[in-house]
């Protein structure tokens, strides 16, 4: 039997531009085909994954670079 585990500290998605992003899905879908042994089909999940984090990431940090700010970071306790 597997004990369900929740996570200490769970990403903040902002409401606005990226409250459609159901990151807990893309998690799922990547356990789901690694549990299926589905080796290219985790390989496209966490591809996109990565990517799409990545690029949210980046256009974030030229968000706070043109107002002149920094991102202070996650809160303490993560």
């Amino acid at each position: 039997m597997v004990a369900t585990q929740t996570p200490s500290c769970v990403a903040q998605i902002p409401s606005g531009r990226h409250s459609h992003r159901d990151v807990a899905a893309e998690h799922k879908m990547i356990c789901d085909r690694a549990i299926a042994r589905d080796a290219p089909g985790v390989v496209e999940a966490l591809s996109q994954h990565i990517n799409i984090t990545s690029q949210l990431l980046l256009d974030d940090y030229e968000q706070h670079e043109e107002k002149g700010k920094q991102d202070p970071g996650p809160p303490s306790g993560c």
